[in-house]
């Protein structure tokens, strides 16, 4: 008998089954990613900026955009995607502020029922937009804090507070405060500490009222009308001295800061009359 030093080795030799696919399995994944993005985009118009690049870089790609094989590309694949709808929802906390929008009800228009929210005789309900009540259903966000809005329409009416029935009203301190959250391909209109209740519409008579965020009635689509006129400038540039004299800069909670010590964020600046808001990045 050979001493243990001198036995034979055996060599254990896998014989390949069949060559692995990496390219059909990270199409596959891609197939289960991509409408997260392009629901984002029918969700959310005024981040188009983030979005549209996105839908560029994953129509179609090819595995190589991500990496060699699937092992690495489908988890770099799904990083990015993760992180542009974290990019997204972060958006929601100011970036919408300005906006002038049209705000459809899915279950509404999926039952080709009038589907746009508007103010309809003291009440909110649902319309189809005519030349006669298209400002009583054109919408702008006016952020007030902790990623809540009031939203007033055209005629300058507000959305009131989230109740079994919902009014409009012209004074802003009565209006409702609303928090988005991003679903697949639609937002929900909430409660920002109670996120479980939302802006729901009955579907029999397309009244506003109240309801589980999560119902069908609950979900709407924003449909872009007007930019928020954001303009991006550098930090140095912000609070220059004017015709007018020396701009007044504050933040979104009104504070006065100076120019100098402006971090990256919107601002609001005031020059003479004229206030317009500043993007420092």
């Amino acid at each position: 008998m050979k001493p243990a030093s001198e036995k034979d080795i055996t060599t254990w030799i896998f014989k390949k089954t069949g060559k692995i696919d990496h390219e059909r399995i990270f199409q596959e994944q891609l197939v289960r990613n991509f409408p997260r993005i392009e629901g984002a985009i029918a969700a959310q118009p005024w981040c188009r900026d983030i979005l549209n690049p996105a839908y560029e870089r994953l129509n179609g790609c090819a595995m190589s955009e991500f990496g060699t094989d699937s092992y690495d590309a489908i988890p770099a694949m799904e990083t990015y995607v993760a992180s542009v709808i974290e990019e997204v929802e972060w958006r929601l906390e100011e970036d919408p502020d300005g906006c002038a929008v049209k705000i459809k009800n899915v279950r509404r228009a999926e039952a080709n029922k009038a589907p746009y929210l508007a103010a309809v005789d003291g009440f909110a309900n649902t319309v189809d937009i005519t030349a006669d009540n298209e400002k009583s259903a054109t919408w702008t966000f006016e952020y007030y804090n902790n990623g809540r809005y009031r939203l007033v329409n055209d005629n300058g009416e507000y959305l009131g507070q989230l109740d079994s029935e919902i009014t409009v009203t012209s004074d802003p301190a009565e209006a409702g405060l609303y928090a988005f959250v991003l679903n697949f391909n639609t937002v929900s209109l909430v409660n920002r500490t109670s996120p479980e209740i939302g802006l729901n519409i009955d579907n029999a008579g397309g009244n506003a009222c109240q309801y589980n965020s999560a119902d069908a009635g609950s979900l709407w689509v924003i449909e872009l009308v007007r930019e928020n006129g954001i303009n991006e400038i550098s930090g140095d540039n912000l609070g220059n001295n004017s015709a007018n004299g020396t701009r007044a800069v504050y933040d979104l909670r009104g504070i006065k800061v100076n120019p100098k010590n402006a971090t990256p964020g919107i601002y609001i600046e005031r020059n003479g009359s004229e206030v317009s808001k500043r993007l420092v990045k």
